[in-house]
């Protein structure tokens, strides 16, 4: 843990963002009638804190694969802003997905250029028109790695749409996650001050407004989280939103009922267990009954542990003693992301033979001139380390097959390309030759089974090799 100096500063910073939290006012009136959240029918939402800067680090993306992302698969991880053109468009795209946070850029059309001149008889028709004002900035917003997998993204520049929401002028609005959502704690939206976008404060702003008092923490949510640079305090248990969704409300009630005390210094979340199971161990974590439940801080490299059984009164205490700096960490020396061959305790025979993807070489790895199956993978991740005796039996059972490829991504250390789909690990997808639409794999992970798999839904035929297990396939 910490010396007392730092544990001195820790306090002072947590204690510091609680009392910001009394400067971030509403601006105000959205400037019309909005036909999307009835609970926001009073007036103005948001707040303005200073976004209209840069922030810098954010970078800027991979760009456009064609009107979908890569290969035409639609809208994935990564994948851009989606364009909705009429109110029904819009008002699917918000109730979509009622876990993810929603962002919907109201973009007037760019103004016409006057036409010059010119003695060439050209047809106006071959002409492109040009983005809307901060389209590009919204894009490049979507394709920041602490956003992509939870946020969706999208803009509308139809008349019909900027008329039915009467707003004038460029208009960002971030919406929460609506299952996630406590609307007597928290305000379900708000709306980016100003008119000029730039996608560094873009970023920084929506992980801001659209994290939820309490979120849940996950493979697709964790760098959002670290990306705040604050405390996060996690309840993990088991969350089962379609089968058990009382159960959640418990737990989640629990949970506001202390972050409202202590937020935004310290933020609050709940994750599975089952799904976070790899991180349980950070903490010192077992929670090896259905109903057991258990609570952990994380703070930098730093994970301390609640010793007692999970109640509001025993977790306000935990995170007290913490701000007060009264507990003793367990220190994480942060790990350098590992290469996909590198000896975890996972066991195969024979040489790694499966092609390792990086930012660089991804679209010279998986290229239009075969199928290549892809795997994106966690190096922490259990399932991963399971799979990889299969997955490097299924590369060797290829290696002479030149019209095919095994490759596999460490999606935590590079950029997910656009149009693939990666909301947990492992993630399995064929990516047909040809340009074709990357097809997910979601059948039996073994190595004959995937195979067969490849073999059967190939963009350029070829003679099944040798069976993986000794068996025909």
């Amino acid at each position: 843990m910490p010396g007392g100096a730092a544990r001195a500063l820790l306090t002072a910073l947590v204690a510091l963002g609680t009392a910001s939290a009394q400067y971030d006012e509403d601006m105000g009136d959205y400037g019309g009638f909005d036909p999307y959240s009835m609970m926001d029918a009073m007036g103005g939402m948001g707040g303005y804190d200073g976004y209209g800067g840069g922030y810098g680090g954010y970078g800027g993306g991979y760009g456009d694969f064609g009107e979908y992302g890569y290969g035409g698969y639609g809208m994935g991880m990564g994948a851009g802003a989606r364009e909705l053109s009429t109110m029904e468009e819009l008002e699917d795209f918000l109730d979509e997905d009622d876990l993810q946070a929603a962002v919907v850029a109201y973009l007037p059309p760019a103004p016409e250029e006057e036409e010059e001149e010119d003695d060439d008889d050209d047809d106006e028709d071959d002409r492109y028109p040009s983005d809307p004002p901060g389209l590009q900035e919204l894009k490049e917003a979507a394709s920041s790695p602490e956003l992509r997998g939870w946020v969706r993204f999208g803009y509308a520049t139809a008349a019909e749409v900027l008329e039915g929401v009467k707003y004038k002028g460029v208009a960002v609005l971030v919406h929460k996650p609506k299952k996630l959502l406590s609307p007597k704690h928290e305000k379900p939206r708000a709306r980016y001050p100003g008119t000029s976008l730039k996608a560094e404060s873009l970023v920084k702003f929506i992980r801001d407004k659209a994290t939820p008092l309490v979120g849940e923490l996950s493979y697709s949510t964790d760098a959002m989280y670290k990306a705040h640079g604050k405390p996060l305090a996690t309840l993990f248990t088991a969350v089962d939103h379609d089968k058990n969704p009382k159960g959640y409300t418990y737990y989640a009630n629990r949970v506001r009922k202390v972050a409202e005390k202590h937020s935004p210094g310290v933020l609050f979340a709940i994750a599975d267990k089952e799904e976070a199971s790899a991180w349980l161990e950070d903490y010192g974590l077992e929670l090896p009954g259905k109903s057991d439940a258990g609570v952990g801080i994380r703070s930098g490299d730093y994970y301390y542990k609640m010793e007692e059984t999970f109640s509001s009164e025993n977790f306000d205490a935990f995170v007290s003693k913490f701000i007060a700096g009264e507990l003793k960490g367990k220190y994480k020396a942060p790990a350098a992301p590992p290469s996909y061959d590198d000896d975890d305790g996972s066991s195969f025979d024979g040489p790694w033979v499966v092609e390792e993807l990086t930012d660089d070489n991804f679209h010279e790895v998986v290229s239009e001139d075969r199928d290549v199956m892809v795997e994106f993978f966690a190096p922490w991740c259990g399932h991963c380390k399971a799979l990889k005796p299969a997955y490097n039996e299924l590369a060797t059972l290829f290696e002479d097959v030149p019209t095919v490829g095994v490759a596999a991504m460490d999606a935590t250390a590079h950029e997910v390309p656009e149009g693939f789909d990666v909301a947990g690990y492992p993630t399995l997808v064929l990516v047909p030759a040809k340009g074709g639409a990357p097809i997910p794999y979601e059948g039996p992970r073994d190595a004959d089974s995937m195979a067969k798999f490849i073999h059967d839904n190939a963009a350029i035929s070829f003679e099944m090799p040798g069976p993986a297990g000794g068996e025909e396939l």
